[in-house]
């Protein structure tokens, strides 16, 4: 819909993205640069780490230097689950979206006999079913 709000826009002109190269946009776009004003996005008081991710490229006994390389691919910036929850629960807004019951989602595919278990959220998955149960059978507070 959006995209059809700026194309029927009366200040749109086609003439105006008919000359960009959008395949030097593209490739700019998955440089995955960062090209900011110096301060990095990550914000070390909300618990987020920056971590170096590299990995071992096999090569070919038939190259000229056979055997694994370390490639530094990105940084992969993270933080801990339990601050994301806690900064959830803590914030009434976002707190009204958090989901405290686990949900089981599932998927009947035409070519099996039996449903699929999907899982996509925390909430879905096996772990969070199995601390919602623990949860439930300790005795109750006073």
């Amino acid at each position: 819909m959006k995209l059809i709000e700026i194309l029927g826009n009366s200040a749109f002109s086609c003439g105006d993205v008919r000359s960009t190269q959008w395949k030097k946009v593209n490739s700019r776009l998955g440089l995955n640069e960062y090209d900011g004003d110096g301060v990095e996005w990550e914000d070390e008081d909300t618990g987020w780490k920056q971590t170096l991710v590299s990995i071992n490229v096999p090569f070919s006994h038939t190259t000229d230097t056979p055997g694994p390389r370390v490639y530094k691919a990105a940084d992969l910036y993270h933080r801990s689950l339990m601050s994301v929850i806690q900064e959830k629960i803590a914030n009434a807004r976002d707190s009204k979206l958090f989901h405290y019951e686990p949900y089981e989602l599932r998927w009947h595919p035409p070519h099996l006999d039996d449903e699929v278990p999907i899982y996509g959220d925390l909430y879905t998955c096996p772990a969070f079913h199995e601390a919602h149960s623990k949860l439930q059978e300790l005795p109750r507070e006073c």
